[in-house]
This record gives C-alpha cells, structure tokens and sequence, in this order.
C-alpha cells in the first residue's frame, strides 16, 4: 500500500493518467449507464505488483437525467468483502441516490469479479501483500476517476464503503487535497485488530506465517528494523490490549449478555476473575428459566447458566421464547449470532475452509503481522483528510469482524468527524438489515 505521510499532492503529481475507455452505454427512463476501464496507475509504479488480469481498472456510473441543482454530486462506492461485481452496490444504494440527484461510480475491486487472478479462489487473497497492493491500487485509480470526473464537470464528491470497502473509502480520501466528504461504514483504523483479534482472525495461514518468518532472518533482521514504530506515536493506544488477557471473541460474547456490575467497571474484567475461581464455587443452578437478576448482583452461578444454556435441550418451544424475551441481551446475542453466524452459509463455502482449525500462534510472528498490518493501514500513518467535519461514519457497536479493542478511535485520528454507533448489531447482522430495509447507511 501506498504510504504518503506528509504531501497528499504527491500522489497526483506523481501519478501517469491512463486514458479511460468508455466500453458500454446505456439510457433508461431515470438514468444513463455507463462501463468503463483503464490501466492501473500502480501498472507504472510497481509493474510487477499485477497480474494481467486485474492490471486493467473497472467501473460502472449511473447518472441521473435530472439532476437537482446546479452540481452534479457523485458517489464513490467501494466493495466490501466478497462484493465481486456491482450489482450489490447498485441495488443497495446506488440506485436509490439517483432519485436523490446524486450520480455514482461504483469500482471494481483490483483482486475481485473480472479483475479476479486467475490462481486466486474466490475473496481469499492469496498473499498478504495483495492486501497492499489492493489498497495502493484502489488510491491511485480513484484519483485517476476524480480527475476525469472534474474534466467532465462533476462535483463535489463522497467516498463510502462498507466493510472493507470502507476502510478503502477512507484510505483514498486522505490523499485527495481538496475537499470530500468520507462515509465509511463498518470500518475502524487499523487492519491489524480484523486479522488479529476478529473473527476473521482464524482465515490466517499462520503455519505458513509462521514457516516463512523463522527460516528466512529477512524478515526480523531486515523488515521489522525499517517499519519501527508501526503507529505514529500519537496514535498509539496506551494499556494493555484486552486479547492478551482472554480470547476476544469469547469475552465479547459475554459483555453483549452482560453489562459492567456496579462493583466492576469493566465488566470483562470482573467476568474474567470470577471464571478463574475454583470450580467448587461453582455451582449448577437449578432454574435456567429464572429472571434475569440486578446487574449488581450477577454471580458466577448464573454466568455459568447462561455459558452452559445451548448444550441444554429444551422441549417447551414456548419456554423457550419467553426465556428469549425476557432476557434481551440474550436475545439480541442469539440474533447476531445466528445473522453474523451465517456467512458461510450465505456464501455457499464450508465452514472448514472459512473457519480452519485453530492453530497455536508464535507470540512474535503474531507481534510482526500486528506491526507489519499497522504500518501499512492504520489510518494514523496517512495524512489527515482536508476537513475531518465532512466525514459520517456508521459503527455496529457489537462488531466482532471489525473489534475496536487495542486501536484508537477513528474521530481521533480525525477530530471533528461524526460517529453513529449502532448499539445493539453485529457487523454482518447490520449489513443484512440495511439491505432489506433500514438506511443506516444512506
């Protein structure tokens, strides 16, 4: 990934502008519909970065026949993980903007659809440094789509993505010089906590990691040296991050079900305590269908009942969702994690190959991915955008594919920004339900 600390104009300075190839129009009653392509710019600044098959830049635009003021607003749309082609995009939000005045273009990602290697299955990239190359790519292509789109008479402009898509909305906005407005959603400041300590945590090769990092000294001796610190100073995160303690995922579970006691303040903390305790003092309870003590009075006992409440079968289908109603913290965690759960199954692949067996990590190959990740995307590395007030962001508040645990908060790296959490949803359970019938995102 293209790192700019200081100069964002370096970029366009710097930058070879392919010409864009117009390949397909077409005109409907509301809109026009254009396809378009070019080389990728990181064509000339890394020619062996790409292959032949994604060397070549994609786009779909849709614009309004009616426009609704003297500006023509477009919209940057970045694909999220596992969004191949654009017709998510546009169904999603895309053709909705139209009816607003608001054009888009919606960019093929430089490692999916058409664009995908021909070695590479499906959204799994094969090396880490596609990661890189991935985001350096999409940079420079949405300044090679901005500058065309200013020589056509478009503007002003907003980034936005989902996901990861998000986060690469982000990234390319910080090295625009001039004013944009950025809305990411369902993206933090760093890739290093979605690798490390998310769900998608276990999709990491780390035998590979692991093989490549202790038999070639390149890596410690050569490497790590040159990307010391890995995070400015000033956006280093003071404290011990909590996953060094206990597994994140587990712990996260258990603060969606239970809130900080009155004589805990942090709730995982006291959780993690009363857990070590000998397990004498844990006793099984009798009446799992109880109601839901005072949160300052929650006891190991009825921790235990909660963690043991799936391997217990229930006959009653009635009990069972008056227990779920009662208890809505347990509610609003077995609907997350049914929707969040789902992924697999919604995108047709087994869960082994998803998920692969947990492997045990070495302490500093883990330590050297962290830094390696944070080095090349915290968002503290790059430079701050023109005016962090014209940035939105929409946060899922239980978000286990995207934690925020060990990193700063996104309106620290950019003071002034507007965050809306969404307090009781998970990453892909948000996601979901944007698509089907909420507008958080628009």
């Amino acid at each position: 990934m293209i790192r700019v600390r200081e100069d964002p104009d370096y970029v366009r300075n710097t930058l070879t502008y392919h010409p864009i190839m117009i390949e397909k129009k077409n005109e409907y009653k509301k809109l026009i519909e254009i396809e378009g392509s070019f080389v990728s710019p990181m064509e000339d600044l890394i020619p062996t970065a790409m292959c032949s098959k994604n060397r070549i830049a994609r786009f779909q635009m849709i614009i309004p026949k009616k426009w609704k003021s003297e500006h023509r607003p477009v919209c940057f749309h970045y694909s999220g993980t596992g969004d191949h082609s654009y017709y998510r995009r546009r169904v999603f939000l895309a053709n909705q903007l139209i009816e607003d005045g608001v054009a888009s273009i919606i960019i093929m990602n430089p490692y999916y659809g058409t664009r995908l290697p021909v070695d590479q299955k499906g959204s799994s990239l094969n090396y880490l440094s596609d990661l890189f190359v991935m985001g350096g790519a999409l940079i420079l292509e949405s300044h090679t789509l901005l500058r065309w789109c200013q020589k056509q008479g478009y503007g002003p402009y907003i980034l936005h993505g989902v996901s990861m898509g998000g986060y690469m909305a982000t990234i390319c906005a910080t090295t625009v010089p001039f004013h944009i407005s950025l809305v990411p959603c369902l993206s933090w400041t760093s890739a290093s906590v979605v690798f490390l300590e998310g769900v998608l945590s276990r999709s990491v090769d780390w035998r590979t990691l692991t093989k490549q990092y202790t038999q070639d000294s390149v890596y410690s001796k050569i490497i790590r040296p040159k990307i010391q610190p890995s995070i400015r100073p000033a956006f280093v995160l003071k404290g011990i991050r909590l996953a060094n303690r206990f597994p994140r995922i587990f712990l996260a579970s258990i603060n969606i079900i239970f809130p900080a006691s009155a004589q805990c303040q942090t709730g995982l903390n006291c959780l993690t305590t009363d857990l070590t305790k000998s397990k004498d003092t844990l006793k099984p309870a009798t009446n799992l269908l109880a109601p839901q003590p005072p949160k300052d009075s929650i006891t190991p006992d009825y921790i235990l009942n909660f963690l043991t409440f799936y391997r217990r079968p229930l006959s009653d289908a009635a009990k069972l969702m008056d227990f779920l109603k009662s208890h809505n913290r347990l509610h609003l965690y077995v609907d997350n994690h049914i929707w969040d759960g789902a992924v697999p199954a919604v995108r047709g692949v087994p869960i082994p190959s998803v998920f692969p067996e947990n492997v045990k990590v070495d302490p500093e190959v883990r330590e050297f991915l962290r830094e390696l990740l944070d080095f090349f995307t915290h968002l503290g590395n790059f430079p701050p955008v023109v005016d962090p007030r014209l940035i939105f962001s929409v946060t899922a508040g239980k978000d286990a594919y995207v934690p925020r645990d060990g990193v700063v908060p996104l309106d620290v790296v950019f003071p002034e920004s507007d965050i809306r959490f969404l307090p009781q949803s998970g990453h892909v359970s948000t996601y979901i339900r944007n698509f089907l019938w909420n507008q958080d995102f628009r």
